[in-house]
């Protein structure tokens, strides 16, 4: 993920990324589509499936994007 947004977010000299999360929130364990076939603990208790890791960095590789260019990001599908 800090790979994904780096390379975004480079053009506009940004060297450092840190990721947080939001207090008393909970997503699950974010693994790689590798870590989630192994079934191990992380990859047992990954709520999205295989592929929630790589959905997320293209979704926050997005928001980088609209953040370089000056875009205001989609508000997304409606419930």
């Amino acid at each position: 993920m800090r790979q994904t947004l780096a390379s975004e977010l480079a053009t506009i000299g940004v060297a450092d990324v840190v990721l947080h999360t939001y207090a008393s929130t909970y997503a699950g364990y974010m693994t790689t589509y590798e870590e989630y076939q192994c079934q191990d603990y992380e990859g047992g208790y990954t709520l999205f499936g295989p592929w929630s890791l790589a959905a997320l960095q293209t979704a926050f590789a997005d928001l980088a994007a609209d953040a370089v260019h000056g875009r205001v990001p989609s508000i997304g599908p409606r419930p």
